[in-house]
């Protein structure tokens, strides 16, 4: 884990297997953490950490059944701060763990 900012703490690598949704769930929550949220990925980017990869799961629900996934490797590409796509649960991806 490494400290970002005063207030956040995010694994520095990427889960080492890609998984389904609720599994990342699990596995972070195990730990007493939780999916990496696109609001944490954004709080690291705005202090100089780019933790974000491409496709990797997000803690973030969007819409029906569908979960935000990061579709860019760079935070700030094009200085947008537009880091976010969807995907659904049977997907398999890596993720991070913060709190």
């Amino acid at each position: 884990m490494t400290l970002v900012g005063n207030f956040l703490c995010i694994d520095k690598d990427q889960s080492a297997a890609q998984v389904k949704m609720l599994a990342a769930i699990e596995a972070c929550r195990d730990q007493g953490q939780r999916v990496c949220t696109m609001q944490d990925l954004l709080y690291a980017c705005k202090k100089g950490e780019d933790y974000i990869d491409d496709g990797m799961w997000m803690g973030n629900t969007i819409n029906d059944d569908g979960w935000a996934i990061a579709n860019k490797n760079d935070c700030n590409s094009g200085g947008d701060y537009n880091i976010e796509g969807t995907s659904g649960h049977p997907d398999n991806r890596h993720y991070r763990c913060c709190y």
